[in-house]
């Protein structure tokens, strides 16, 4: 499977790869890889992934719905993969999808692995040392305060919210995942226990945190965001939830994707001197 992925080949004119259903699911495999951790470890752009039987459905951040089954080459699989290509670099966009780019989604995942050590790092020092200062000095980094942010129960998370949005403008509005313009007061001025709308509003909390577009809202929200966790983490008891919610984390989420990007590029990184790829740079 190897020797023939390193052919270049255009992988829908290929009679080989059209009747491999192994050789599919590996590249299915490293297209859903690739794009796992674009814009960090929450991938912002996929707003949920559901699964039955042997098929997949991605839906996307702006309403886009595209499933297809594990092992099978469709049409909708190769709409999957130039979407996918499109965001991660602007000159493949439209492109036909052939064996020469796999380099270049490799070279993503050596790309998220470094990514992952640098996330790795913070959550081991916080660990190391289980104090509240240990976690505030961390907030810069774009992935930790997402993990910090993912880790408060969800009386603190509702809290956060309600704590943050007094500060904003009356009128400040944003754009969810589905088109709609929400009033970003009226939104977090609710307290809710669903996963799937709390989910929605840590996706709107980020947008507001790390919108270079509105630096002044991004300010309010780095400022108080530090303030109240500085406030929260003084409880023992919360700080506790938090320094076990880190260890799974840490565990399931960053040593886990770790483990799987590594299988990819273990595989084919002898198969391809990445110094001398033409493709693009990475642009997430």
């Amino acid at each position: 499977m190897r020797d023939h992925i390193k052919k270049p080949v255009e992988f829908t004119a290929d009679p080989y790869f059209q009747e491999s259903s192994s050789l599919i699911l590996f590249v299915q495999l490293l297209y859903v890889a690739a794009i796992s951790m674009y814009g960090g470890i929450y991938c912002p752009v996929i707003y949920d992934v559901s699964e039955k039987e042997n098929s997949v459905t991605f839906h996307w951040e702006k309403g886009d719905i595209i499933g297809f089954e594990w092992g099978i080459w469709s049409d909708s699989f190769v709409q999957m993969a130039k979407k996918i290509n499109a965001l991660l670099s602007k000159p493949l966009a439209g492109k036909p999808l052939v064996s020469d780019m796999i380099p270049f989604l490799n070279q993503v995942l050596i790309a998220y692995n470094q990514i992952l050590d640098k996330g790795i790092e913070p959550l081991k020092k916080v660990l190391a040392s289980p104090a509240a200062n240990a976690l505030t000095d961390q907030l810069e980094d774009p992935d930790f305060i997402f993990v910090v942010i993912s880790a408060l129960p969800v009386d603190e998370l509702n809290a956060l919210f309600l704590f943050i949005q007094q500060y904003f403008p009356e009128d400040l509005t944003v754009v969810n995942k589905r088109g709609n313009q929400l009033k970003v007061d009226s939104v977090f001025q609710n307290p809710s226990t669903d996963m799937n709308y709390l989910m929605e509003k840590v996706w709107i909390y980020f947008r507001l945190y790390h919108n270079a577009n509105m630096p002044i809202i991004r300010a309010i929200t780095k400022s108080k965001t530090a303030e109240f966790l500085g406030n929260v983490l003084r409880n023992s008891a919360i700080l506790k939830q938090m320094l076990t919610t880190f260890q799974e984390t840490l565990d399931l989420q960053f040593l886990t994707r770790k483990m799987v990007y590594s299988v990819f590029i273990q595989c084919l990184l002898p198969l391809y001197d990445l110094s001398s790829t033409t493709h693009a740079k990475l642009i997430f």
